[in-house]
């Protein structure tokens, strides 16, 4: 039974019990999905809505009067280059380096469930098959992304479809990207609408956490939900494993001693 009471309560004395490690790393993957591709597009989304209103006015202005300056066009073309090379260069970014730190992370808070974890542990995402490692993430982007582009409650559906999937690269990161992308979606069949809740259930902290202007999700919100996050992986697989949706080959843990990567 997928108990979220239970995972939070667990994930928060995991990382209570390790803290300061704990929270540098979350405070790190805080900062690295911040500026990540989806908030890149969030953004621009909320600019178009904020302009809607102003559309027809300001568009005759500018397009009659300011584009009939060559001066001007001039710089609206470096300014529109600068900006998509800094998208660009965000993508970049996201794919080869914060992308395998996540990988890294979740490696790290399943190892902190059973002992406390060394910070070290997040450079796994980059040490091990980091090819492999970054085309699985990056094609778990893209999909959220395009399904998101079909309606935000798709996309929505299809992020907790690929929940485990950098879970199940921080442990087999060998492990084909096909198989990887499929196996997450078969460990979370019947379980998104109970990842959803987990995650709606910290909206009062979040709250919380707008009034101390991030100092409440610094010091114990963050840590606390990718905790929280990692019992509910250790759930998904160890049923997975029961069902026989996974076994061992797909899914070897950290092959130290029993209770590492498992529900118990």
């Amino acid at each position: 039974m997928f108990d979220r009471p239970a995972f939070k309560a667990a994930g928060k004395a995991s990382f209570l019990k390790n803290y300061w490690p704990v929270m540098l790393v979350s405070l790190l993957l805080a900062i690295a999905t911040g500026a990540g591709l989806n908030n890149n597009i969030t953004h621009s989304f909320r600019e178009q809505a904020s302009n809607y209103g102003y559309g027809y006015s300001y568009g005759y202005y500018f397009h009659h009067a300011l584009l009939a300056d060559p001066l001007i066009r001039f710089f609206i073309a470096i300014g529109a280059a600068a900006a998509c090379s800094a998208v660009l260069f965000g993508i970049a970014v996201k794919i080869v380096a914060i992308n395998p730190y996540e990988v890294g992370t979740c490696r790290f808070f399943m190892e902190n469930r059973r002992e406390n974890a060394k910070f070290s542990v997040v450079g796994t995402g980059f040490s091990k098959n980091f090819g492999n490692v970054v085309l699985t993430q990056f094609l778990r982007d893209l999909y959220r992304f395009l399904w998101t582009l079909l309606f935000i409650i798709p996309g929505i559906v299809k992020s907790y479809a690929y929940f485990c999937v950098p879970y199940i690269l921080s442990e087999n990161p060998d492990l084909d990207h096909r198989r990887v992308l499929a196996l997450s979606q078969e460990m979370t069949l019947g379980y998104k609408g109970d990842l959803f809740v987990m995650d709606l259930s910290f909206i009062l902290w979040a709250l919380l956490n707008s009034l101390t202007f991030g100092l409440l999700g610094l010091f114990f919100l963050n840590p606390y939900i990718y905790g929280s996050r990692a019992e509910a992986y250790a759930f998904l697989r160890q049923n997975a494993l029961e069902k026989g949706i996974a076994t061992t080959v797909d899914l070897p843990g950290r092959g130290a001693p029993r209770g590492w990567y498992t529900g118990g």
